[in-house]
């Protein structure tokens, strides 16, 4: 039976201070500790070298760099060449200049363009040896750029783009063709592209301020905010807060916590979210909003909407001059419904308290019927139903634990109107203090990039990213140097009997002190199950330090089950 430890993910937790984590002092206390120790900021404590080199391409081909380690910046020019140039830096020693010359580094020109490649020869060099790359190409070119660990900034550019980093952020300009971004680690932020884009993080913030075509955004746990998107656009994160400044066509947004906040909605929209709030202020085209426990505000409805909450309240303003194509429903388990509606919008009214002793408000020219309808064991609902200017779609409200109010939009006091504009004026200056927020957090992070030597931007990077989650991800393989004691799981005898083996994959996290603090499955033989569980509940490791400071570690415990 064997048992093996990769790499994974578990719970995380989001701070919107990046900015403010970036420019604290990068000090001998708050360096991680990677498996040998790190140079120095003595120039003497280091060895430094640089590889250069140029090709020619012609418009419309494809730069493509691939690298074991290390960032990549990438400017334009006018000529029709490819210019690369690496730093190197590695501690000094007896086998620094080993390290330096073992670094590979291939450039060659291929039939669509440009191929350049460096490798890390052996893991022992990972931790003791830093690169970077400065490549200059021509405005009219593809890039495809990957590395295993640094951060990707691109200028402008007219081609396409394609990027994939192991551990960095990833900054580009204005692009025209379309965009593929990925990092498992860090933040994306783009200024525009001009067709679609794919922008995907494990967990870091993504901001793009313009797609003039469709738009997938993903991140596993940060926010994600958008200026204006033409096309189709979907957006997901795992516990941050989404916010639009202007959608043009479809949406669907959907967070497992965080606040969704919308300006303007030209297209349908789709929008979920498991606990936080949710904000539109403009809906022109069919809606479906829901949340399990924010509160739900629809500041100016043009279109059939559908909002559901479990724990929250629902305020929704509808428009004048237009015509409801289908049917409006708003449902609230626990919280108040309150509808505010034009006088010559054709509605029919339909709604109802549900076994619960709060009331149906209404304002005394709205022409509604009020009943007590019995519920079963859930008592006495009240209803109120009748048809506005003849009648039309229907605009059903319920709720369980609240009241509704209805009355006409131009009877508002001048308190409830005035709550209304300040509703709107607030969500317009949040998305726009969030962009110009986002702005300054990019711009601090990429002065605090370019003010670090290569050597410390991969503490720089780990700082920033414990300071994020609550912990830090060590590969597996180093992980695995740090395990103290183990417990071999018991083959449970049902399972054997009956012939089943397997691997039963789990997500731990370790504490401070080495000890696992939590387990979760992700997948396995369900006899198998609970004898992995016990057994690496057990397992104890080495502390993982920070500089020097012991910090959670995140990884994932393989544990094999075989018969033989």
């Amino acid at each position: 039976m064997d048992v093996r430890c990769p790499i994974a993910l578990h719970h995380r937790r989001q701070l919107w201070l990046v900015a403010l984590v970036l420019l604290l002092p990068v000090s001998a206390a708050a360096q991680p500790a990677p498996p040998q120790k790190a140079p120095a900021a003595d120039a003497r404590s280091r060895l430094s070298a640089e590889r250069s080199g140029h090709l020619p391409i012609r418009p419309g081909q494809w730069l493509r760099l691939r690298a074991d380690l290390g960032s990549i910046r990438v400017v334009t020019q006018d000529a029709p060449t490819v210019e690369y140039r690496v730093l190197l830096e590695t501690e000094a020693g007896p086998a620094a200049a080993e390290r330096l010359q073992r670094f590979h580094l291939a450039a060659q020109t291929t039939p669509d363009g440009v191929q350049i490649t460096s490798t890390v020869p052996g893991r022992e060099f990972r931790g003791r040896l830093w690169a970077r790359f400065e490549v200059r190409v021509p405005r009219a070119c593809n890039l495809e750029l990957v590395t295993q660990a640094g951060n990707v900034e691109i200028a402008d550019l007219d081609g396409e783009i394609r990027v994939s980093t192991g551990g960095g952020n990833v900054s580009v300009g204005a692009v025209r063709g379309p965009a593929r971004l990925e990092t498992r680690g860090g933040h994306i932020t783009v200024r525009s592209v001009s067709t679609n884009l794919t922008a995907t993080t494990a967990g870091g913030h993504i901001r793009v301020s313009s797609v003039g075509g469709a738009a997938v955004l993903r991140s596993a746990g940060g926010h994600i905010a958008a200026g204006q998107i033409d096309g189709p656009a979907e957006v997901e994160t795992g516990g941050g807060n989404i916010s639009f400044s202007r959608a043009g066509n479809t949406v669907t947004a959907v967070t497992a916590g965080g606040q969704i906040d919308f300006g303007q909605a030209s297209g349908a929209i789709t929008a979920r979210t498991g606990g936080g709030g949710i904000r539109v202020l403009q809906i022109l085209a069919p809606a479906q909003v829901r949340t399990s426990a924010g509160s739900i505000q629809l500041l100016q409805v043009g279109a059939p909407v559908r909002a559901s909450t479990e724990a929250g309240g629902i305020t929704a303003f509808f428009l004048p001059d237009w015509k409801l194509q289908e049917a409006s429903e708003l449902f609230s388990e626990q919280g108040d419904i309150v509808v505010y509606l034009p006088r010559n919008l054709p509605l029919t009214i339909d709604a109802l308290v549900q076994g619960a002793p709060h009331p149906v408000v209404i304002a005394p020219d709205l022409p509604l019927e009020l009943q007590y309808l019995e519920s079963g064991a859930q008592g006495r609902s009240l209803r109120a139903r009748g048809d506005l200017n003849g009648g039309g779609q229907p605009l059903r409200l319920r709720t369980a634990g609240g009241s509704i109010r209805l009355q006409y939009a131009d009877t508002l006091n001048p308190l409830d109107d005035q709550r209304f504009r300040k509703q709107l004026e607030e969500l317009q200056q949040q998305l726009e203090r969030q962009a110009q927020q986002f702005r300054r957090q990019m711009e601090l992070l990429q002065q605090t990039l370019e003010q670090q030597p290569v050597h410390r931007l991969e503490s720089l990077h780990q700082h920033v990213l414990y300071r994020l989650r609550g912990y830090v991800r060590v590969s597996a393989s180093e992980q695995m140097k740090k395990l103290v004691s183990s417990v071999r799981p018991v083959y449970p005898p049902t399972a054997r009997q009956s012939g089943i083996q397997g691997t039963v994959r789990m997500e731990v996290l370790i504490g401070k002190d080495g000890r696992v603090e939590n387990v979760k499955v992700l997948g396995g033989p369900s006899l198998l199950i609970e004898a992995a569980q016990d057994a690496v509940r057990q397992w104890r490791y080495a502390p993982t330090l920070l500089g020097d400071e012991p910090v959670p570690v995140l990884t994932t415990v393989d544990v094999e089950f075989r018969l033989n």
